[in-house]
């Protein structure tokens, strides 16, 4: 096996996880060695129930930087837990290896070596995870003659099974040989090794000609034996050598000596951000602690851009603070060209840089501006404050490019962190604004953003009591609700509509804080865990998605519970209410208000208005007009699902709340999404209840309809229903 010949293996499920064990397995071969790899072997055996096996042979050697993508089916005969491991026998001109891998959904990956040449000295391994909402990722290297399995060495405890699961093996041939005490290149004597990584092995050393410690850093042979990386790197140092910045670490020389290369750079002694925030309480750092951090990077960005040199792989594991507390930003020169060579080998095109903290422009067309930089210094900050990258699972290059990102506050939720410090709203703003996917709408400069960030809230729209609430100017409630007025009724009442659908996490905060029994029900739904977004990892159980499965009187217990919760906190008067809609008052919601005869019944009105539909007249619906049937959940559900030919919203089951068009009143997924439960009864007499709008199973012109109504009683529980609330605004004028 060369010492520059690694092989990465990808493994991961193709469809999703339900009952039983997955029959279909894809797995992504891909070669970076410098030379063919032979005899290549994959073994897949499920280890739940059904013990099925399979075994995949390439007729061919894999070439170098050559990509496979081979299907290998499993055929269960009883159902168990989906789980497989996967076995690689494969050789190149250096002997034969075996590697052997695993995946289970109890969240931990197993790799061992069991068989290997005798020069491989070391192993990197990569797990990348994908959760319901984003990843894990994790590295670590191994010394082979101790540690047997990653278990040993690294144990990582999550929701869902990992995909993929990497091995790669990188060559550090004088690297390895390297002892405390010995002298490299005449003038280094090696104290203790600091540390390895993907992009290179750290020593700390004793400079005998300036008699001072200094880090070295030995890069990777994919980089010493490339020559373009070579000279990329000597231009960028005789820049990065010109920056003597209190907050820059201090870049001394580039060492091309004993069949490898080293950088000497200045040595601190203290830990990356990356590693400070996984030591807090929440494993979230507070804005208080990271602003004195901060102010000293934005210092060093300025100085640096000044001057022309741009970061390009700015990150939480290249700022590092000094026992002191000093922040100190590491490898100026060095990012760009040492993954620009890695990118040669492994990604041919792909651009240089960390994916999660790349700007659309870096990511798209390789671009290197002070826009780059703030965009990753707001993908920084975004995760020191969140514990995750912005976007760091299923395709992280097309979510890049939308920038379709929840804020700070939405993504705490979501990894249900409720113990840390709030993040205050003009930090959300300034750090949303620095990754604004327009690079001219970022803020020009580190001064910019501390300008922004500590500059007083602008004023808040005059919306003193709900009766003031204007399309523009929502009334929001205490759990961060939106209301829009609809509709005026004599004596100055007034009617608002939230603008969503009544989300997961408020129906949460309600069944947390009050005496109800809410069962499971609303908490189960979801398809028994499907993935249901747009292949970001979305289910439906997510806090942004709306509350599904709840009877008529779960949304009468949570108006209840929300009224007596904002009346005693003042935001609403002691008269005023939340409730269930009326039909009527859905009716001109959806604006057909005005059609309808207000004195009949829900059941004379069943389709009157002909012909009229959410998104306004004609059939289909118009791209972006809501969340229907679609081609999406064909994909999921089989072939024999119906949907609205030729629509796609791009989700299978439900949105969550506010991705599609608002109506004319400001109001989100008055069709489709959830069916919404009415306070009316279906006629006179009549204990069912009446529900409006439609739902994500829906696909015909006449569910569609804005006047289609449908009848339930009020215990009945369904998947496809929701519920939004209006709030009622009593005994005062509207301004």
């Amino acid at each position: 096996m060369s010492d520059t010949a690694p092989l990465q293996i990808s493994c991961r499920f193709c469809r999703p996880l339900v009952e039983g064990c997955p029959s279909v397995f894809e797995v992504s071969l891909t070669s970076i060695a410098a030379e063919p790899v032979r005899d290549i072997v994959l073994e897949f055996r499920c280890t739940g129930l059904c013990g099925g096996l399979a075994e995949k042979s390439l007729s061919r050697p894999l070439n170098a930087f050559e990509t496979l993508l081979l299907e290998v089916d499993i055929d269960p005969e009883r159902k168990g837990t989906p789980s497989m491991t996967v076995h690689l026998h494969a050789s190149t001109s250096r002997g034969r290896f075996t590697a052997h891998g695993s995946v289970r959904p109890a969240g931990q990956a197993g790799i061992s070596i069991l068989e290997r040449p005798a020069d491989m000295q070391s192993l990197t391994v990569q797990i990348q995870e994908k959760a319901f909402f984003g990843s894990v990722f994790a590295e670590g290297g191994l010394d082979i003659g101790k540690v047997k399995t990653l278990n040993d060495f690294l144990q990582l405890h999550l929701p869902v099974p990992m995909e993929p699961v990497t091995l790669s093996w990188d060559g550090f041939p004088v690297a390895r040989s390297l002892k405390a005490d010995g002298i490299f290149a005449g003038r280094f004597r090696l104290i203790e090794q600091l540390g390895q990584g993907g992009m290179g092995v750290v020593w700390l050393a004793e400079d005998t000609r300036i008699q001072e410690q200094v880090a070295l850093k030995f890069l990777p042979e994919t980089v010493c034996h490339d020559p373009d990386a070579i000279d990329d790197l000597k231009h960028e140092l005789r820049l990065s050598r010109q920056l003597t910045h209190e907050n820059i670490v201090r870049i001394h020389d580039l060492i091309e000596a004993e069949g490898t290369v080293a950088i000497s750079m200045e040595y601190i002694r203290g830990a990356t951000l990356s590693a400070l925030r996984r030591q807090q309480p929440s494993r979230v750092f507070s804005p208080d602690q990271l602003l004195p951090w901060l102010r000293q990077l934005c210092a060093a960005l300025d100085y640096a851009h000044g001057k022309g040199i741009i970061h390009h792989d700015l990150k939480p594991l290249n700022l590092m603070v000094t026992e002191a507390g000093v922040l100190k930003v590491c490898d100026f020169g060095l990012a760009g060209s040492m993954a620009e060579s890695r990118s040669r080998h492994s990604r041919p095109g792909h651009t240089s840089g960390t994916t999660p903290y790349m700007s659309p422009q870096h990511l798209l067309l390789g671009s290197r501006t002070v826009a780059d930089d703030v965009y990753a210094l707001g993908a920084t900050l975004y995760e020191l404050l969140t514990s995750k990258a912005p976007f760091y699972a299923g395709s992280i290059e097309a979510q890049i490019e939308r920038g379709n990102l929840p804020t700070i506050s939405e993504r705490r939720s979501i990894l249900r962190i409720e113990d840390a410090e709030p993040v205050p709203e003009n930090w959300q703003r300034t750090i949303a604004a620095c990754m604004d996917i327009v690079a001219e709408k970022r803020p020009l400069s580190g001064a910019a953003i501390l300008r922004q960030l500590t500059a007083a809230s602008p004023p808040v729209i005059p919306v003193a009591t709900p009766a003031c609430a204007t399309k523009n100017a929502p009334f929001e409630n205490s759990l961060g609700m939106k209301f829009v007025p609809v509709a005026n009724y004599q004596d100055g009442q007034k009617v608002l509509f939230s603008i969503w659908q009544t989300r997961s996490k408020d129906y949460a905060a309600f069944v947390k804080n009050s005496n109800y029994d809410a069962g499971e029900h609303w908490r189960t739904f979801s398809y028994k865990e499907v993935p249901v977004g747009r292949g970001e990892g979305e289910r439906a159980e997510d806090s942004s998605h709306p509350v599904a499965n709840v009877i008529h009187d779960d949304g009468v217990a949570f108006c209840a519970w929300l009224t007596k919760r904002d009346r005693a906190s003042g935001l609403i008067g002691p008269q005023d209410e939340y409730r269930l809609p009326t039909d009527t008052e859905w009716s001109y919601a959806v604006g057909i208000g005005e059609k309808e005869d207000a004195k009949a019944s829900p059941k004379d009105k069943y389709m009157g208005v002909k012909d009229v539909y959410p998104w306004g007249t004609g059939f289909p619906p118009p791209p972006g007009s809501g969340n229907y049937a679609d081609s999406t959940a064909k994909s999921k559900f089989g072939s024999d699902w119906g949907i609205i030919e030729g629509y796609t919203d791009g989700y299978a089951t439900t949105a969550p709340v506010g991705r599609f068009n608002e109506n004319t009143l400001g109001l989100y997924d008055m069709g489709g999404n959830l069916w919404e439960w009415t306070s009316s009864a279906w006629e006179p007499g009549s204990s069912a209840r009446v529900l409006r709008g439609g739902s994500w199973i829906n696909c015909d012109s006449v569910n569609l309809l804005s006047s289609r109504r449908l009848s339930l009683a009020p215990g009945d529980r369904n998947f496809s229903c929701g519920f939004r609330c209006v709030l009622v605004v009593r005994g005062r004028s509207s301004p």
